[in-house]
């Protein structure tokens, strides 16, 4: 039997000083279906940007589908993202103040490590 560690590799997941903290919450998941959307979540947080229209909230991983509908919403405050790129991750960490997950279960906390690594505040 051979230990896999699952490692985060801090000279990569670190914060961008020149990216300057917002008023945002950022989360994180990848959504490919109606049941990982809620899975990990994301209709929580939708709800919280309904209630709360002076705060950004950022989702980052979203499929066409939940993309393209949540776009039409009109939800002012949400900024939404398909994948990303590691760097520009990276960049919406270190713009938010608050990471959140409101995953139902995880079974490894990836963006959890990768949010606080870039210096982003998890709740």
């Amino acid at each position: 039997m051979r230990t896999v560690r699952l490692g985060y590799d801090a000279d990569i997941f670190k914060r961008k000083n020149e990216v300057s903290k917002t008023r945002a919450v950022v989360s994180a998941g990848l959504i490919m279906n109606g049941y990982e959307f809620k899975r990990k979540g994301f209709d929580v947080l939708v709800e919280c940007a309904k209630k709360m229209p002076d705060v950004k909230f950022i989702l980052i991983g979203l499929n066409d589908e939940h993309h393209d509908m949540l776009n039409s919403s009109g939800i002012k405050n949400l900024e939404l993202h398909k994948k990303v790129t590691y760097e520009e991750l990276i960049k919406l960490y270190s713009s938010a103040k608050v990471f959140a997950q409101l995953s139902l279960f995880e079974g490894m906390p990836s963006t959890i490590c990768e949010a606080m690594l870039s210096a982003t505040a998890f709740r």
